[in-house]
């Protein structure tokens, strides 16, 4: 029984974290792009959109409390992102930010996977690398941090 309570709340957090991630990129695109130009009130439908984000980290801060209670020995394990996942992602919100050309030179910008395919390109992939590296998401955070 106790193996499936384990399963089950890991389950749920992994299911939640896949929302979070989902619900992360979308507020980048929302702030980035001048989406929802319709909206009644579009500043009110972002602040939303960022508290429902809160109120999923504290659910899945919450379900690894369930973990630890149930007596899991390592309730929260290191995030499955990868520092190239994380790089993409921080060049893709940079281009989304500029409208898809450099902010220096005005040059229209590669996809990601068209900058990683063009040896050229190489020391700028190496440098969204290293910023990756460094990111947050790339070190494991409990959530009590939250």
């Amino acid at each position: 029984m106790k193996e499936q309570d384990i399963q089950a709340a890991k389950a749920f957090r992994k299911g939640m974290d896949e929302t979070l991630q989902l619900m992360k990129a979308h507020r980048v695109a929302i702030t980035a792009n001048g989406s929802m130009p319709d909206a009644e009130d579009r500043g009110e439908a972002i602040a939303a959109h960022v508290l429902s984000i809160r109120h999923l980290q504290a659910a899945i801060h919450w379900q690894g409390e369930v973990l630890k209670h149930i007596g899991t020995p390592n309730p929260y394990p290191v995030s499955k992102l990868t520092p190239r996942d994380i790089a993409k992602s921080l060049y893709e919100a940079y281009c989304g930010s500029t409208g898809g050309v450099s902010a220096v030179s005005g040059a229209k910008l590669p996809t990601w996977e068209e900058m990683e395919a063009d040896t050229s390109k190489g020391a700028v992939v190496k440098a969204w690398l290293a910023s990756a590296a460094v990111h947050p998401a790339t070190h494991r955070v409990e959530p009590t941090a939250i």
